[in-house]
């Protein structure tokens, strides 16, 4: 075997994309995929391979930075008898450098009449919340820390990437919290091409939806169990506001720390990433939910999941000064026209459309990522709601 290992190191290497982290261990997993023709490495590859999701060793724990509460905008339920009560659960969205259009819609057609539907709290980050220069991603978390750490506690905060929209509000959160007991964390995962019957990749014709994390019932699919940073649920306790805090230490530790506004360095999500992969308490603390539960993306949304988040493409990195931009042009058409306020038929008539965006949004081949933001390709469905 020995004379075989330079051959095994050139398939290897014609089977990482560009640009890709550096091999440090071979997976059988990954060699049958090789002998079987795969190329495309998975996330269960990646697990042992990614150089980016390495274990930082010695990791100098810190805390992080006190947010300026001022920078927060919240909205309490009304249903609240005294001063010190708090809702069972808050809504947390960063809506920092927005359209001011899709800001409003997004506040009163969809956060809050979601929140006074079930008698939670919304609240919006509507400025930066510390004067450090880092990326975005961290600027949220450090707003969701100070969320978390100020009195009377919060009993769970939602976070929500202000590009997700609630579009079923019969979806109940606390019930969702009571099938995990014990879990800190409730991840939304990140999009994959697996289906909810645990199937892998290849077995597929087409991309389906994610599946469970931390599920011995689906040891053949661990590409899915990927955390998307973009939607999840924090359980308030001292483990948790720990674990945000050592999240923070890791992207200190990153070669590129915390990147500023204008390079997406080291991100939250990464961060997640490099937990699940090595943390021996994530799956004691927290639990990726299958996609379509709090994290519909376009390519997998059907009507009736709770949320439609469009990702990618937004203002983030290079623009996130600008104010005008086609995704949210479409994000704010897609709220107005499914509030509360609108006709039952009004709404049906956007689910149908975001429906047909999702098979046709299948059909398109993705162009290569470039940096900074990627811009998305508009099926002509969706072109209506772009004015």
């Amino acid at each position: 075997m020995a004379g075989l290992q330079p051959l095994w190191q050139l398939l290897l290497l014609l089977s990482v994309p560009a640009g890709s982290p550096s091999i440090t261990h071979v997976t059988p997993h990954f060699i049958s995929r090789l002998l079987h023709g795969k190329k495309r490495i998975s996330a269960k590859d990646h697990v042992g391979m990614c150089g980016m999701c390495a274990p930082i060793h010695n990791l100098q724990l810190k805390q992080m930075p006190e947010a300026n509460m001022s920078s927060i905008t919240c909205w309490p339920p009304a249903n609240l008898t005294h001063p010190g009560q708090r809702a069972p659960l808050t809504i947390f969205s960063m809506t920092a450098n927005l359209p001011p259009a899709f800001t409003q819609c997004l506040t009163v057609n969809n956060r809050l009449s979601y929140a006074r539907l079930h008698g939670f709290e919304y609240c919006s980050g509507d400025a930066i919340p510390t004067t450090v220069v880092m990326n975005m991603a961290w600027h949220k978390l450090i707003a969701l820390q100070g969320l978390l750490r100020e009195r009377p506690l919060r009993p769970a905060v939602f976070f929500m990437d202000a590009d997700a929209l609630i579009m079923n509000m019969d979806f109940s959160l606390l019930a969702l919290l009571a099938k995990y007991p014990t879990k800190k964390f409730l991840f939304g995962s990140e999009y994959s091409n697996c289906d909810r019957e645990g199937r892998t990749a290849w077995q597929l014709p087409r991309p389906i939806r994610g599946i469970h994390a931390c599920d011995p019932q689906y040891p053949e699919c661990p590409a899915f169990r990927r955390i998307n940073g973009g939607t999840f649920i924090i359980r308030n306790s001292e483990a948790s506001r720990a674990v945000l805090d050592r999240i923070y230490s890791q992207g200190l530790a990153h070669p590129h720390g915390l990147g500023d506004p204008d390079h997406l360095r080291s991100t939250d999500t990464l961060e997640w990433e490099r937990w699940r992969v090595n943390g021996e308490d994530f799956c004691d603390l927290a639990v990726t939910l299958p996609q379509q539960v709090i994290n519909s993306m376009r390519k997998v949304y059907l009507p009736g999941d709770f949320v439609y988040h469009l990702a990618g493409g937004g203002l983030s990195g290079s623009n996130i000064k600008r104010r005008s931009n086609p995704k949210y042009s479409f994000l704010t058409s897609v709220c107005n026209k499914h509030s509360l306020e609108a006709t039952p038929a009004m709404r049906h008539e956007v689910e149908r459309m975001l429906a047909n965006f999702t098979d046709q949004s299948r059909m398109i081949v993705s162009t290569p990522k470039s940096k900074g933001d990627h811009p998305l390709v508009w099926p002509p469905i969706a072109q209506a709601y772009l004015q």
